[in-house]
């Protein structure tokens, strides 16, 4: 009895201050609905400002899980070192690199296959990029991680002409070439007595410098790697490449690729269901409650979404997506509940 009371003390109350507002939207509707566009409009050009989260581990792992926080503190104890004594093992997470991987129909290991895999390594790490900045151009070696001056470069020692005596001796020792691990530079190998006879593939690997300050180059590089690759043809070889973003990217494209096809096929539907029932009288058309309700709704995303862009919120794919399908279900739904309900009347 006591609940009832109590809930029904705050219907009123709330049913009362609900009745206040529409009374005084209903005297002044023309104030109100120009401050509500107006409102939206400018929250909305926050949009400008609009950051989208890629990144795979903040997305889809527990925040501030165990392992975040222990790589933050051996980041702080130890530093970034990938700009003077890099080594792959010494690195907390996957970092920034660019794989090309090279595969034969035999046997890789010849004096042709290796040769043209100097010429692509070679264009790669060559190719500039203009900076707007001070119209001096840049590459690889001005951002990749570095020891003993030398960029560091996985799979580079079997290019060199130490490894070509090997070849021809016959004597690759395997995984460990002397002192330097080959274990993750060949694939699909053949070996005897540890000795290297046969691979098919051959992975290069370029560590790219993790430093905060070369964020924006290294993202560049790694668009224009990927461009480089698709232009650079191949006679003995077949390549494949892909950056440390690369699936980040590929999961953001797909959803981008899913919300526009949302999108066209909503908008069609939408409009032949508008079009078929409308019966072109503005007043006694029921439809446009519908339509300005989702407008409404439409409207209000696009301010708040503005809005927290404005203060540098980064924005999720997948929300985004789920929001433009809510605007696009909303107006499905709106639209044929009224359709529905106006073919009721004109029966009855």
């Amino acid at each position: 009895m006591g609940c009832l009371q109590c809930y029904n003390k705050v219907e009123n109350i709330t049913g009362r201050l609900f009745g206040l507002y529409g009374t005084f939207v209903a005297k002044n509707p023309w104030s109100m609905i120009i401050i509500a566009i107006v409102a939206n409009v400018f929250m909305g050009i926050g949009m400008s400002r609009m950051e989208i989260e890629k990144d795979i581990e903040v997305l889809y792992t527990p925040e501030n899980n165990k392992a975040m926080k222990d790589r933050t503190k051996i980041n702080t104890l130890f530093g970034d070192k990938s700009a003077t004594n890099f080594f792959p093992h010494s690195q907390t997470g996957s970092g920034n690199y660019a794989d090309i991987i090279f595969e034969a129909n035999g046997n890789i290991i010849t004096e042709n296959c290796l040769l043209e895999i100097r010429r692509v390594r070679d264009k790669i790490v060559s190719f500039t990029i203009p900076d707007t900045t001070n119209d001096v151009p840049w590459k690889f070696s001005d951002i990749c991680a570095k020891r003993n001056s030398q960029c560091v470069i996985t799979g580079n020692e079997v290019l060199g002409s130490n490894f070509k005596k090997h070849i021809y001796f016959g004597n690759i020792s395997y995984p460990y070439l002397e002192t330097i691990f080959i274990g993750d530079v060949f694939g699909n190998v053949k070996v005897t007595n540890g000795v290297l006879k046969y691979a098919s593939i051959i992975k290069l690997r370029c560590y790219l410098n993790k430093a905060s300050s070369n964020k924006e180059k290294v993202t560049k590089w790694m668009e224009a790697f990927l461009k480089q690759n698709k232009a650079i043809s191949t006679n003995t070889t077949q390549t494949l490449f892909a950056h440390s973003d690369s699936l980040n990217n590929e999961i953001s494209s797909n959803l981008d690729d899913d919300i526009v096809l949302f999108i066209l096929t909503f908008s069609f539907i939408i409009l032949y269901a508008s079009l078929a029932t409308a019966n072109w009288k503005c007043v006694s058309d029921k439809q446009n409650l519908a339509k300005s309700g989702v407008l409404v709704t439409i409207m209000s995303i696009v301010g708040s979404i503005g809005l927290v862009s404005s203060f540098h919120v980064k924005v999720v794919d997948m929300v985004l997506e789920l929001m433009i399908c809510l605007c696009c279900y909303l107006e499905l739904a709106g639209t044929y509940d009224d359709n529905s309900r106006n073919e009721n009347q004109r029966k009855e």
